[in-house]
């Protein structure tokens, strides 16, 4: 699958219609009149200000969005690790050495759980933070939903793991082959690379 082969590039595990509105605003048309000599007054009518628009505040995605991903991401547990497996359909079979593997790996994971939400966020880790790299969260601000990273060294080109934060100090994550996707503590450490939070 092309989810699976363009994960196989990333350099060890790793983990799309992004719906969006905006309201048009509508303004009243003034109109005046005027007689010479008249006296007479101008009279314009009231001016309709729209609502603001609901939905996603800019840089923040959805409360309900947010729950949506991380409901998603939920009823993935216990599934096995797939390395390339998995995307914004849900699992599938991996790539060398998982192809026979029936699950995630991280990114799809994550890809998956988003998608739910009508969020697109990027097939592997790396594409992941790329796309919302303007959005970084420090650590002390995370916030359930924010995606969490991990990399060999200090460039994005290094990342390899990502798992979806769920706010007190869990995230939920497909961690390696051999193993399942499941809820663990956050870790930090020196691959700890940072986080991003995601809007549609």
């Amino acid at each position: 699958q092309a989810a699976a082969a363009a994960r196989a590039s990333t350099s060890r595990p790793a983990g799309s219609s992004s719906g969006s509105s905006s309201g048009s605003a509508s303004s009243g048309s003034s109109s005046s009149g005027s007689s010479a000599g008249t006296g007479a007054s101008t009279v314009k009518p009231p001016v309709s200000v729209p609502a603001p628009p609901q939905g996603t505040t800019a840089g923040v995605p959805s409360g309900g969005a947010v729950q949506t991903a991380i409901a998603a991401a939920k009823t993935q547990l216990g599934l096995p690790y797939s390395w390339g497996g998995g995307g914004s359909g849900g699992p599938s079979y991996g790539i060398p050495p998982d192809t026979d593997i029936w699950g995630f790996d991280c990114s799809g994971l994550t890809q998956y759980a988003y998608a739910q939400a009508g969020i697109q966020i990027g097939g592997t880790s790396r594409d992941q933070w790329y796309r919302f790299r303007g959005q970084t969260v420090a650590r002390e601000d995370l916030q359930a939903g924010d995606l969490v990273f991990w990399a060999s060294g200090s460039a994005y080109s290094s990342i390899y793991h990502v798992a979806l934060y769920l706010g007190g100090g869990k995230v939920v994550q497909a961690p390696q082959s051999g193993d399942v996707v499941r809820i663990s503590n956050m870790w930090y450490g020196g691959d700890y690379f940072g986080a991003v939070r995601p809007t549609g």
